[in-house]
């Protein structure tokens, strides 16, 4: 990503590496989604990136998905719905009566 950064715009990467390399990025990430899945924690990836600061990256990113899956599920769940008090009473009118249109 530094190299996003550089000053020469020469030496940023060109939007083919960039696609380049965020497809061999999901593609691992793909990959060891997968696996983990399986139930397989000894991963090994080939890339030329640094593998403990990669593996975290991922690690984070299938955490926050099992996140995300469970909050999703909670808000899901009719159980949590709320009993209205039992002398509320709710009365819809058009708005043009409400402000005098």
């Amino acid at each position: 990503m530094k190299k996003c950064w550089n000053s020469d715009p020469f030496k940023r990467p060109t939007i083919i590496d960039l696609e380049y390399i965020i497809s061999q990025w999901l593609k691992c990430v793909n990959k060891y989604y997968d696996e983990l899945n399986e139930g397989d924690s000894d991963i090994e990836f080939k890339h030329n990136i640094e593998t403990s600061q990669f593996k975290d990256d991922i690690d984070e990113f299938v955490n926050a998905n099992k996140t995300l899956s469970t909050l999703s599920q909670e808000q899901t769940d009719t159980s949590i719905i709320q009993q209205s008090h039992s002398q509320a009473c709710y009365t819809s009118r058009l708005l043009n009566e409400m402000f005098g249109l």
